[in-house]
């Protein structure tokens, strides 16, 4: 390395400081002399080997000896798999992963789990399809192309799962993961469009308002002007807004707590509750609708399956008897205009594949205050560059629709035997920004549960992290934002994560996969079969205890039918009666925030 020279001031004190890149003063004694500052390359501390022991864990009924043993057996099989060396840390490193995981969650059973397990991996042969991909990602893993243990940070080499079945079975498999309406319903989607007396009240409380809103951010009263005020050609008034962007959460519970109990502290900056206005500044003051009625003033929801309100609200179990023709993952972007919060960017791709069907810009009806460019991903130079949307110039870069019809309206090819299903995370957000009421759906909000249970919800971050290992919308220290693209994949892979779940649990597969089970309990779905009632609640995704119908039935090719479901959808009915059309503030057409139709701003709580 070459030398570089240090300007510094002698020091009272022995310095400790290498630099060598920059220029430093000392201020601890007058006498400025010039030293010579050689960089040295320092020595690194050798990474301690993996060795392959069993991992210690809580209440593990089996034998030290036992566990060493079968690790063992298990490393010989992942070398022949993999083939790699005995000492590979890669392989190491999964015998031992799995070999722990099964120690802490089958107790008693371990050593009959691990022997299976071990005589499963004798019967697998290294060609498949599966280890040859497998072995791509050891030998990715090797290089330093996944970093932080196996998290997948490059979205490049984010890979699709093998599920074990062809892809139309996988599509098939959809009948029985998606939810009934209730549950739809009581998670916010729109199923059937507002009437034209209920628009015409919001639009009378609108214009009373004048244009009164309460900021989605600071909470301050501010007046908008969709088209511009005509005095000074102003948005919104109230000037600029300070607010922080993160949530206020309460600190992990291992934290030593002083007088007065626990004190919530914002993910953005960590700064406690009250102790500022703000992290962050932003030219205008925002705001978001959540009356569906004032919604559909601006623009009208539009059913895409009118006629099939019945078959969805039987009694087929959550499927509806439905074939599913076609699968589609969904992701919006959201940006503040004048008329609230509107989509900015669509994203479809198509299932299970992932190839894009339409990703492009979209303008929004209401004039922008804000781009949401910190969530969105959308800057005003990508916005504001992009050419007129066209399924030729999609590939050389981000299009844009005229409006959000148009983006609503352009041309799916959908084939005309079957129902198409929409996938996604949270997409009664996506669909509400569309307008668009759709009955069959797979929402992984509701495939992947809260553990406090609804209505708090796993982001999707969260959820693609602890299942796929993917690592997305991580901005380390930049605004970067999301990629609607990327999180309408990721979507579409955990519904497939899913798929593989059931099918490994054998029974047939889920869905349209076998015989036995129900739902996407244990297997089973169009082909019909046996199963239990416990399964319609599971499936729907209600944390309860049983399901009402007892024993079910298997209804052939037309999916489960369960005893009672009938009784059981009329008193869910019920339950939720008047709330196809709730939502939002009733009084004066004014949003209040955590209300309606959104949780969050995209890409916080709700949104994921």
């Amino acid at each position: 390395m070459s030398s570089t020279t240090v300007l510094t001031k002698a020091p009272t004190t022995t310095s400790s400081s290498t630099s060598c890149s920059s220029k430093t003063i000392t201020p601890q004694s007058p006498a400025l002399t010039y030293s010579k500052a050689v960089a040295t390359k320092p020595t690194p501390t050798p990474a301690k080997p993996i060795l392959l022991v069993p991992a210690s864990v809580a209440r593990c009924s089996a034998k030290w000896g036992t566990r060493t043993q079968l690790l063992t057996l298990l490393h010989g099989e992942y070398v022949r798999l993999y083939q790699a060396t005995q000492q590979d840390p890669m392989v190491i490193t999964v015998a031992v992963e799995e070999e722990a995981e099964v120690a802490r969650s089958k107790g008693a059973v371990y050593p009959n789990v691990m022997k299976n397990r071990i005589t499963a991996l004798k019967k697998v042969d290294t060609k498949s399809a599966e280890w040859v991909g497998k072995r791509k990602e050891i030998d990715r893993k090797r290089k330093g192309e996944l970093m932080k243990g196996d998290l997948i940070t490059d979205p490049s080499l984010y890979e699709p799962l093998t599920t074990g079945l062809d892809p139309q079975k996988e599509v098939s498999s959809l009948a029985s993961l998606m939810h009934l309406p209730p549950i739809l319903i009581k998670y916010g989607h729109i199923l059937t469009p507002p009437s034209s007396t209920d628009i015409a009240t919001a639009q009378s409380g609108v214009s009373v308002s004048q244009g009164w809103e309460i900021c989605d951010r600071c909470d301050s009263r501010f007046q908008t002007f969709p088209g511009r005020r005509e005095s000074d050609g102003a948005l919104a008034s109230g000037g600029k807004c300070t607010y922080h962007w993160g949530r206020a959460v309460l600190p992990p519970r291992s934290m030593t707590m002083g007088l007065g109990g626990p004190e919530k502290s914002f993910t953005c900056c960590k700064q406690s509750v009250g102790q500022s206005a703000g992290c962050v500044t932003g030219e205008s003051h925002v705001f978001k609708v959540g009356d569906v009625k004032r919604l559909a003033g601006q623009w009208q929801w539009v059913e895409t399956y009118p006629n099939n309100r019945a078959t969805t609200d039987g009694g087929n179990g959550n499927g509806g008897g439905v074939k599913v023709a076609r699968a589609f993952a969904l992701d919006c972007e959201m940006c503040y205009t004048t008329l609230g919060m509107e989509m900015v960017r669509l994203t479809v791709v198509d299932f299970p594949g992932g190839e894009v069907v339409i990703d492009a810009l979209v303008r929004p009806k209401g004039e922008i205050l804000d781009l949401n460019t910190r969530f969105s991903g959308v800057s005003a130079k990508e916005y504001v560059s992009a050419k007129p949307y066209s399924s030729e110039n999609c590939k050389s870069g981000l299009g844009i629709f005229p409006s959000p019809e148009a983006a609503r309206g352009e041309k799916i090819d959908i084939q005309k035997d079957g129902v198409s299903v929409l996938i996604g995370h949270a997409l009664e957000n996506d669909l509400c920004v569309l307008r668009l009421c759709h009955r069959y759906i797979v929402d992984t909000c509701i495939l992947f549960p809260h553990t406090r249970g609804f209505p708090v919800r796993n982001k999707l971050a969260w959820v693609a992290e602890r299942y796929l290992r993917w690592r997305i919308q991580k901005m380390k220290g930049v605004v970067k934002g999301h990629d609607s693209a990327v999180d309408a994949r990721c979507a579409g892979e955990l519904v497939r994560w899913k798929i593989k779940e059931e099918v490994k649990k054998g029974g047939g597969g889920c869905g349209g996969c076998g015989g036995g089970g129900c739902g996407c309990g244990d297997g089973g779905g169009n082909c019909g079969g046996g199963g239990v009632g416990v399964a319609l609640e599971k499936v729907a995704g209600v944390r309860r205890g049983k399901a009402p119908g007892g024993a079910g039935r298997g209804a052939g090719n037309g999916g489960l039918r369960f005893d009672g479901v009938a009784a059981y959808m009329a008193r869910e009915r019920e339950a939720f009666d008047g709330a196809v059309n709730a939502g939002g503030d009733k009084s004066n057409g004014m949003s209040k925030r955590k209300r309606g139709v959104f949780t969050e701003s995209d890409g916080e709580e709700g949104k994921g």
